[in-house]
């Protein structure tokens, strides 16, 4: 077995090791760090004008429909009579949240609407949707795909939001009852 060589220290390696041990001398052990915040307006949506199929007057034992566009046009269709609705209303959703915020909308695109006295429902859809100053875009009839999602859109100004609206078709049976129909529907902002 080798013996370890002796090691020398010389009197200036002494010195500087004791100077690099001395607390006056010695590097800072402490650093300051940088705190920050970013606060951001969170996404939400409210309701601000409902879906709204105005008043229908029908003929008995005639079957058609009721359609309001996106865009807020309206027409009703009874067999090969059509005629421009009127007291018609899109459904209207303000969303808002940071500027620049990425968003979805979602929904389900069935409707039913139940007569308040007689209980009976009405059948529709929604098929199309419009976000902000986009084109509406067309809701597709699927049997597989229950919720529908739009497209990516962008929150140009916190403040003001983006406005969606929404159009419909309610089916109308020739047997319908006389009565104030009511449903629900919803939608949901999504973020990506």
């Amino acid at each position: 077995m080798k013996t370890p060589a002796p090691i020398f220290l010389t009197k200036a390696a002494i010195l500087s090791a004791a100077v690099l041990a001395s607390p006056g001398l010695a590097a800072d052990t402490r650093a300051a760090g940088t705190a920050t915040a970013s606060i951001l307006i969170p996404l939400h949506v409210e309701d601000v004008q409902h879906l709204h199929f105005g008043l229908i007057n029908l003929d008995r034992g005639k079957a058609g429909h009721v359609q309001v566009d996106a865009d807020g046009g309206a027409f009703h269709h009874f067999g090969a009579d059509r005629a421009r609705q009127t007291a018609a209303l899109a459904g209207h959703f303000q969303v808002r949240g940071h500027r620049g915020c990425q968003f979805s909308v979602s929904l389900d695109p069935g409707l039913e609407l139940t007569g308040g006295n007689t209980r009976k429902i009405l059948r529709g859809r929604i098929h199309h949707i419009q976000v902000g100053g986009r084109a509406p875009e067309a809701v597709p009839e699927s049997k597989s795909q229950a919720v529908f999602t739009t497209a990516p859109s962008a929150l140009p100004d916190a403040a003001l939001g983006v406005r969606v609206k929404i159009g419909a078709t309610l089916a109308l049976p020739a047997e319908v009852d006389e009565d104030h129909y009511m449903g629900r529907y919803e939608i949901q902002v999504l973020m990506p």
